[in-house]
């Protein structure tokens, strides 16, 4: 790993350390993450007893809504205080939170469905988190992401990013090529977060997509 990435990933294990309580409101105030959570969860294949791996958990609320379901989950993150928060407040038998990077994240368990959520804009490249997912998923598994749209037009040309840590924007021809080079098929794409007077994809901040393991 060179040294840009690991202060990448320091600037933004840190961030995310701060931000714990404010993170979890974003679900209940953000019409855009919730847009978000509410694509992601209408991705996910029918059955209610699903093995997830939920990389990038953050407080843990996605994990605890699908173990609320029947699912079995673990949540992982790189911000210890993000993880101690979803142990103190989520963590059950079917919910289990841990510290780990999706870069390099073991396990003997297979997965059902990877959620990734808020995760590769802050990657310095796909490629390890990718082919560390598809190892840890089931045979035609499911990975359901996000990722920032590089198309997008922000309203206010003086918009500034708040965030300390540089985050990446990602076209859907550039993560189609980058998964089908690991072994994924491209299931469904939504882009989301419109913005009124301009046409896609300039429209939306960002995009999900469901992926297969073939």
């Amino acid at each position: 790993m060179s040294d840009q990435q690991s202060d990448q990933k320091e600037i933004t294990k840190q961030y995310f350390d701060g931000v714990v309580q404010d993170y979890l409101l974003r679900y209940v105030t953000d019409a855009s993450a919730w847009e978000c959570y509410t694509l992601m969860m209408g991705m996910l294949p029918m059955e209610d007893d699903l093995d997830v791996l939920d990389v990038g958990c953050g407080p843990g609320f996605i994990g605890w809504t699908l173990s609320l379901e029947g699912s079995r989950v673990v949540g992982i993150d790189l911000s210890q205080k993000m993880i101690d928060f979803a142990n103190e407040h989520y963590a059950s038998k079917n919910a289990k939170f841990q510290v780990a990077d999706v870069e390099c994240f073991t396990t003997n368990k297979r997965f059902d469905v990877v959620i990734a959520k808020g995760v590769f804009e802050y990657l310095s490249d796909d490629m390890k988190a990718l082919k560390n997912i598809y190892n840890v998923l089931t045979r035609h598994g499911f990975l359901i992401a996000e990722f920032r749209n590089a198309g997008f037009k922000h309203g206010d040309p003086n918009y500034v990013d708040p965030y300390p840590m540089k985050r990446r924007a990602h076209s859907v021809s550039e993560v189609v090529s980058e998964t089908k080079r690991v072994g994924f098929r491209v299931v469904d794409t939504v882009y989301y977060h419109y913005h009124k007077g301009l046409k896609l994809p300039e429209a939306a901040s960002a995009f999900v997509m469901k992926l297969q393991k073939v």
